[in-house]
């Protein structure tokens, strides 16, 4: 198997299903919103896994 190259930095985008979901995304720190369902964040792959992490995570307690 060959490794797999992640591009550095990372851009990851999430479409939610409600308009509220994107609302309680965009509250962490460098989270930007791209339209009413849509957020975006770029970084280390690290720290997008993160990011990501820590979005589900807020939705699981916020919804």
């Amino acid at each position: 198997f060959k490794p797999v190259s992640v591009p550095n930095p990372l851009c990851m985008e999430i479409d939610f299903y409600r308009t509220d979901m994107a609302d309680a995304a965009e509250l962490v720190p460098g989270v930007k919103r791209l339209g009413s369902r849509t957020v975006s964040f770029t970084g280390h792959p690290e720290e997008v896994f993160r990011v990501q992490e820590l979005v589900l995570y807020r939705l699981k307690y916020e919804m």
